[in-house]
């Protein structure tokens, strides 16, 4: 009876709403339209800012293993992650990959002062070679090896890519502790045998990750090994 009662409120308040979306020219509709698009992109957490968006949480977590020596920052950018890192984990090497050599240029010059930064002007792939990319001027964070908007104007350019095994052995690297990737589109290649879990400002919410999941829009992802069952509760915070 009262699930009933709920399933005649939920649609007739669905009618309503419906009668008011196609209000366009009202006021109202305006305001609410607005209020429910920033209200999903906080729900859905498409935040880029590494001090709000769980990232910063997620190192401050991981910088109680005393045994993290060495991080890879697979899609560096500019490198505000890298250099978080290496803040979080004083005693861990950080090799950073950028594609864009106009990117990775800007990147050497911001990390000059912080020598356990290692930056590469150079992608990681399952190959060694010279690719295309896009790249939109004055837009750093778009860059892809895919076309992957049409409302910015998309430049192509080219890059190195070099096998993730060949870089580590030329540099004795026999161990990664973090691997941390932003690839636009090829990351669930490298994560599907991974424990993968969407990072929220307050938890990282863990379940089987579907290439359906991603929209590129802002959330990221924490792949854990699943045995580190601890870890992932540390991570995954209080019940809600």
């Amino acid at each position: 009876m009262i699930q009933d009662f709920q399933s005649r409120l939920s649609e007739r308040f669905m009618r309503e709403l419906r009668k008011l979306a196609r209000n366009r020219r009202s006021g109202l509709a305006q305001y609410l339209n607005g209020l429910a698009v920033e209200f999903h992109r906080n729900f859905e957490n498409w935040n880029y800012k590494l001090s709000s968006n769980g990232e910063a949480r997620v190192l401050e977590v991981l910088s109680k293993d005393a045994a993290m020596k060495m991080v890879f920052d697979v899609g560096a950018n500019h490198g505000s992650w890298s250099l978080l890192a290496a803040s979080k984990f004083p005693k861990a090497a950080v090799h950073a990959f950028e594609l864009s050599p106009v990117v990775a240029a800007s990147f050497r010059g911001k990390a000059a002062a912080e020598p356990r930064v290692v930056t590469n002007s150079c992608g990681l792939s399952d190959c060694n070679e010279e690719i295309e990319f896009f790249y939109a001027p004055g837009r750093d964070l778009l860059s892809s090896g895919v076309a992957i908007t049409d409302t910015v104007e998309m430049e192509k350019a080219r890059g190195q890519v070099r096998r993730g095994a060949d870089y580590c052995r030329e540099n004795g690297i026999t161990q990664i502790d973090f691997l941390k990737i932003d690839v636009e589109g090829m990351e669930d290649r490298v994560l599907r045998s991974f424990t993968i879990g969407k990072i929220y400002p307050q938890e990282v919410l863990f379940k089987d990750y579907y290439y359906d999941d991603e929209n590129f829009l802002g959330p990221n992802y924490l792949a854990v090994l699943s045995t580190e069952t601890e870890l992932r509760q540390q991570l995954a915070g209080p019940p809600l």
